[in-house]
């Protein structure tokens, strides 16, 4: 019951509320800042409180499926660098990034902020390069 009456409860009802916005356009979204549509959407009793709880939700909303595809794309390349790293410290550090990466974007709103651009990079980076890992000197050279 407590989920219901905090923050939880803000966190699915624009939920919601988000995914009714979608609805409205599935591949292409509504267009970036078009929140009129959530707020539509929303509980009344929520009014006093129409800030959006999640990127995720703003990912479709804005852009819709092929937004969603930049995200999961960037995403992927944390599992691309995985495989390509042999040391198992790296390997770990990485997925710790790329479950940062999930967990920030799934609970909270860095939609355009700059932690948003270092995760993007850092996946980007790993599905970009091309690297030769010199075994003897433990170093990784990038191509």
């Amino acid at each position: 019951m407590r989920f219901a009456a905090g923050s939880g409860g803000i966190r699915v009802d624009s939920l919601i509320a988000e995914m009714a916005a979608w609805s409205n356009n599935i591949l292409f979204g509504n267009g970036f800042g078009n929140r009129e549509l959530v707020i539509a959407n929303m509980s009344d009793w929520r009014m006093h409180d129409i800030g959006a709880s999640d990127s995720i939700g703003l990912v479709f909303v804005y852009g819709g499926l092929i937004y969603l595809s930049v995200f999961c794309v960037t995403f992927s390349g944390f599992f691309k660098g995985y495989g390509d790293l042999k040391d198992d410290a790296n390997r770990f550090d990485l997925i710790c990034a790329g479950l940062m990466h999930f967990v920030v974007w799934s609970f909270t709103v860095v939609l355009f902020k700059p932690v948003s651009v270092m995760f993007w990079s850092i996946g980007l980076f790993n599905i970009l390069r091309v690297a030769d890992i010199n075994e003897e000197n433990r170093i990784i050279v990038y191509t």
